[in-house]
C-alpha cells in the first residue's frame, strides 16, 4: 500500500513489475485516492475503512491469506490490518513505515538538511499563493491543475532532495505531478487526523506473522532514531538497515530490495491460527485505538 495518506500506486512503477518474476504483484490505490471510486461513505474517509476495503479486496480476489507491503503512511495500514486481521496475512513488508505510537523522543525529520537556502526560498515561492505558503500543497486549497504546477517546479528546483537520493529527470517528476497527490477533497485531513487515533506502541514484540522491515540510513522523512525505535517495536522480524537508501528502498537499491523482498516471500513460514489467537488475545482495540498525546503535540512544535 503507498504512503501519504493521499498518494496512489504509480511511484510502485516499474520498479514492481520485476516482482511479478517471482510473485503476483497486486497495485491497489485507496477508496478516494488515484484511481479507485471517491466514495467516502456514511461516516467519510479512515483508516478502519481502509482497512476494511483492504480485506474485502482480499475476499474479492480470492486469496485465503496474502502478503501486504507498506510504504510510509501504507505500513501504518498495513499494522492495523495485522492487528484486526491477523489470521488473512502471510507476511507483511514495511517499508519506510511511519510510527504510529506515542514518543519517548521526537521524530524530527530532516527533510530540508539537504536543501539550499536559495533551494528553499525558491521551493517557497512556487507553494505560495498570493504570497501565502500552502502546507501541504495537495490540500483542499489547491485546485489540482495548480497542484500538478507546483509538484513539477517545485521538485525542478531541488524539492526531490526530501525524499529521494538520485536526481529525477523531468519524465519522472511530470509522472509524479501528474499522478501522486491525487485524492478526493476532504481526504487527506481526515485520514491525518485519523492516524492520531492510534497508538500501536509495544503491540508488535511477540507478533507471530513473519515480517520484513526495511529501513534506509537516508530516509530523511524521520530522525536518525526513527529505524531504531522501529526495530525495537518489532523484535521477532526480520530487520534491514541500509547505508545506501532514503525513503524508497526499491527505487535506490532496486536489485538488493528485489532479492531481499525474493527471499522473504519464498520462505515463508506457516503460522498456526492458536499462535495467532494467543497473540491476538494480549490486545484489544482500546488498546490501540487511543489519542495519540506526544506525536500530537510534537507536531504541533513543528
Amino acid at each position: 500500500m503507498s504512503g501519504g495518506p493521499g498518494t496512489s500506486h504509480h511511484y510502485f512503477h516499474p520498479h514492481f513489475q520485476e516482482a511479478t518474476k517471482f510473485s503476483e504483484v497486486i497495485f491497489y490505490d485507496l477508496r478516494g485516492v488515484g484511481l479507485s471510486d471517491y466514495v467516502s461513505g456514511k461516516e467519510g474517509y479512515s483508516i478502519d475503512q481502509a482497512v476494511e476495503d483492504l480485506d474485502a479486496l482480499r475476499e474479492k480476489l480470492g486469496y485465503e491469506k496474502w502478503a501486504v507491503l507498506g510504504l510510509s503512511f501504507g505500513g501504518v495500514l498495513t499494522q492495523l490490518y495485522a492487528l484486526k486481521y491477523p489470521e488473512r496475512i502471510a507476511g507483511m513488508i514495511l517499508l519506510s513505515s511511519a510510527l504510529p505510537m506515542s514518543l519517548d523522543i521526537g521524530l524530527g525529520a530532516r527533510q530540508y538538511d539537504f536543501l539550499s537556502e536559495a533551494e528553499r526560498k525558491r521551493i517557497g515561492e512556487i507553494y505560495s499563493i498570493a504570497g501565502q505558503r500552502v502546507a501541504p500543497v495537495h490540500s483542499d486549497q489547491v485546485n489540482p491543475e495548480l497542484q500538478r504546477k507546483m509538484l513539477f517546479n517545485a521538485f525542478r528546483n531541488g524539492d526531490w532532495k526530501r525524499r529521494h537520493i538520485k536526481r529525477w529527470t523531468d519524465e519522472d517528476i511530470a509522472r509524479y505531478a501528474r499522478y501522486e497527490f491525487v485524492h478526493a477533497k476532504g481526504y487527506y485531513q481526515a485520514m491525518l487526523q485519523d492516524y492520531f487515533e492510534y497508538d500501536l506502541k509495544g503491540l508488535f514484540k511477540n507478533c507471530p506473522i513473519p515480517t520484513l522491515i526495511i529501513e534506509g540510513k537516508w530516509d530523511l522523512a524521520y530522525g536518525e532514531q526513527k529505524a531504531e525505535m522501529m526495530f525495537d517495536q518489532f523484535q521477532k522480524a526480520e530487520r534491514e538497515f541500509w547505508e545506501d537508501t532514503g525513503h524508497l528502498a526499491f527505487e535506490d537499491e532496486p536489485e538488493r530490495f528485489m532479492k531481499t523482498l525474493r527471499k522473504f516471500l519464498d520462505k515463508l513460514p506457516e503460522v498456526s491460527n492458536a499462535q495467532l489467537q494467543e497473540w491476538k488475545n494480549t490486545f484489544s482495540p482500546e488498546d490501540y485505538r487511543k489519542p495519540n498525546q506526544l506525536q500530537r503535540e510534537f507536531l504541533r512544535r513543528r
